[in-house]
């Protein structure tokens, strides 16, 4: 399952609790799930976000900025 799982990270917990049922049979609740990822090493992966768009000018900068710098 870790190596299934190192090939194929999931995006979310019920997408993980999909790939157990479909690979062991066995339907697990997210919590568990969860607790399964994290007995074997795997842990969730914090997600960013591009700001929004804005109509000040100093806010729009700030984003072009951000996005030339950052990303």
């Amino acid at each position: 399952m870790k190596e299934y799982f190192e090939k194929h990270p999931a995006t979310s917990i019920v997408e993980a609790s999909d790939a157990i049922e479909k690979i062991t049979g066995i339907k697990r609740s997210p919590t568990q799930v969860r607790e399964f990822l994290l007995r074997t090493g795997l842990r969730c992966l914090k997600v960013g976000y591009v700001p929004g768009k804005s109509v000040e000018p100093e806010k729009i900068e700030e984003v072009e900025k951000y996005r030339q710098e950052k990303l």
